[in-house]
């Protein structure tokens, strides 16, 4: 059986309820294995200094060969060079090759490899292109049992500060938690000429109940622990991770009311569907705070003429029949279509409880397909939409691409 969205958001939220109550009274703990247990060596990286970003690339890459647990010990390297913080410069026919840069943003659980398709487009277009490794990623997930939101400020901050030593133009894009300390930052560095939040973790989803995990974490380590499948990001999390997310948007939407509106140039790009965040949240703040003129928003929903009234909002339609696609997911929206592992070919395939409880053999019909309906949720139909998977890239990418670098050039 398929879903609606609010057939989901209603289960998901008796899920975490259910898991909030299963956390207090089971003692159950991860794997006594390398993976989930904490990193022998701390970060000591000075996120304070004036160090050059390649110092930081460095300090961060030696770190974490030494305390990384890869997943695959025979492609070591090349799991380094997916999660590893890194500078790309921009393509060697440019003129002038600092006049522009960016500094990408990570989501939480991730790695710079969510941001690595978007930081290739944009080196071809004449951008110096950076990337951080949020504190506490890219190693093993128990690292995020000791991170505070502070932590992911000040290297959000360290990269801002160095950027802008190397370029006349600074902008900042950050995907999920990468978009709110995107948006945090521009509180602070309003000198930036514009920013790219996509699908911005302005405020979580069902922010009540997610509110618990910041008194679990005191008695509980693990909010989910599953077994390591994908290199680039994270499969189990912390209480603390999730609390340090929410305590973030906490901080920041104070913050903002207190400033009263954020002035610099913003993109937002956000689907309808994303059942991750709150799209409505993020498209109310665009509209009340983010006033500079020069701002807009691009968002996918399979309504796209009910948006069409606002101003500054380009509507794009993310139903996608000829192509089996329903809507998209928050997962999609920074991966292009051939990327290896969540492009369209990718070796990555989710079929689970993201779409409501689904049988063995839905799971396995979906598993197995090579034709399944994609999105982020279906229909209650459930043959409308069968075997339905999560998208987990996004069709229309290039397009993407071209309108934030329209953006970026105002």
């Amino acid at each position: 059986m398929v879903f609606t969205r609010k057939t989901i958001r209603n289960l998901l939220a008796l899920a975490l309820f259910l898991g909030i109550t299963f956390a207090l009274t089971n003692c159950a703990t991860a794997p006594d294995l390398p993976y989930y247990q904490k990193s022998a060596q701390p970060n000591t990286f000075d996120y304070q200094s004036d160090a050059p970003f390649t110092q930081y690339i460095a300090e961060t890459k030696a770190y974490l060969q030494q305390n990384r647990v890869f997943q695959n010990a025979s492609e070591q390297a090349q799991e380094l060079a997916m999660v590893a913080p890194f500078e790309w410069q921009p393509d060697a026919a440019c003129t002038a090759k600092h006049k522009r840069g960016i500094l990408l943003i990570h989501g939480l659980s991730d790695t710079t490899f969510v941001m690595r398709d978007l930081a290739a487009a944009l080196s071809q277009r004449c951008i110096l292109v950076r990337s951080l490794l949020l504190p506490g990623h890219g190693t093993r997930p128990k690292d995020l049992a000791d991170i505070a939101y502070s932590d992911w400020v000040a290297a959000v901050d360290y990269g801002l500060r160095s950027l802008k030593q190397e370029v006349e133009h600074a902008f900042i894009a950050g995907f999920s938690l990468g978009g709110l300390l995107s948006a945090n930052a521009l509180l602070d560095h309003t000198d930036l000429q514009g920013a790219v939040l996509i699908a911005p973790a302005l405020g979580v989803n069902m922010p009540l109940l997610t509110w618990n995990t910041t008194w679990l974490r005191h008695i509980k380590d693990w909010a989910d622990v599953d077994p390591p499948t994908q290199a680039p990001r994270y499969q189990s999390m912390t209480m603390n991770g999730l609390a340090q997310t929410y305590l973030l948007t906490q901080h920041f939407n104070e913050r903002l009311q207190q400033q009263g509106a954020i002035t610099t140039p913003v993109l937002l790009i956000q689907s309808m569907a994303d059942i991750a965040v709150q799209p409505q949240l993020n498209l109310d703040l665009f509209q009340q705070k983010m006033t500079h003129p020069n701002s807009s928003a691009l968002i996918y929903s399979s309504e796209p003429a009910a948006l069409a009234k606002f101003p500054g909002l380009q509507a794009v339609n993310s139903y996608l029949p000829a192509q089996r696609i329903v809507n998209f997911s928050h997962l999609a929206l920074p991966y292009a279509p051939d990327n290896a592992i969540y492009g369209a070919q990718g070796s990555y395939k989710a079929c689970g409880l993201h779409v409501g409880p689904v049988s063995d053999k839905q799971a396995s019909d979906c598993l197995q397909g090579d034709n399944n309906w994609l999105g982020e949720f279906g229909s209650e139909d459930e043959t409308k939409f069968y075997p339905f998977q999560r998208l987990t890239f996004n069709p229309l990418f290039d397009a993407m691409v071209t309108h934030i670098e329209g953006h970026l050039q105002q």
